[in-house]
């Protein structure tokens, strides 16, 4: 029991001590300086999470446009498609109308040939380009959804973190107060040695 008291003394005299600098700091006006600090910190604070929630708002805005221009860029795909698939289709007829005159078409054979080798290209360079453009699209929907589920988390961080920073300002303010108005003995207290206090 005298082992538990002596290590019970301890843990007051660390306390003690604590309370005494406590005191101290607010007799010399010390810790009146630390409220601009925490102010000025909280400011700071307050400033970083708003710009993270413009950035985050921002970034979306900007895939959100990016996703209608990739949709866009689609429908210019499909009608690129579209024109190969014509152009396909006048060969084929350029082919036939060679047929049918003979040795006086065979002139019309180098545009037939053309315009097959030309819809083959198109066809490719197009299939390509919609095949990049789903892959992208469906990337950016993706991070679309990431973003849109983590605008209103990120506002009510702000809001939380805003009330917070208000209440430690709060208890900030007020502390130097309430430390001042400690009567004169409680401050004398402060300075009871261990053995004393185990008397």
């Amino acid at each position: 029991m005298a082992r538990a008291f002596e290590g019970l003394a301890g843990h007051a005299d660390t306390i003690l001590k604590l309370a005494a600098a406590i005191v101290g700091c607010v007799e010399n006006e010390s810790i009146s300086s630390v409220l601009p600090k925490v102010q000025t910190l909280g400011a700071a604070a307050r400033r970083f999470i708003e710009d993270r929630l413009q950035a985050t708002a921002g970034i979306l805005e900007t895939v959100t446009r990016e996703v209608k221009l990739l949709h866009q860029r689609s429908l210019v795909a499909r009608g690129q498609e579209a024109i190969a698939f014509k152009i396909k289709a006048l060969s084929v007829l350029t082919n036939i109308e060679v047929a049918h005159l003979g040795t006086v078409g065979a002139g019309f054979q180098y545009l037939a040939n053309e315009l097959a080798d030309f819809s083959k290209s198109a066809s490719k360079d197009t299939r390509e380009l919609a095949s990049q453009t789903a892959g992208r699209r469906g990337a950016l929907e993706d991070t679309k959804r990431v973003l849109s589920a983590e605008l209103p988390r990120q506002r009510a961080e702000l809001v939380r973190i805003e009330a917070d920073l208000g209440n430690a300002l709060v208890v900030v303010e007020c502390s130097p107060t309430q430390l001042s108005r400690t009567p004169g003995n409680s401050r004398c207290a402060w300075r009871i040695s261990p053995g004393r206090l185990l008397e």
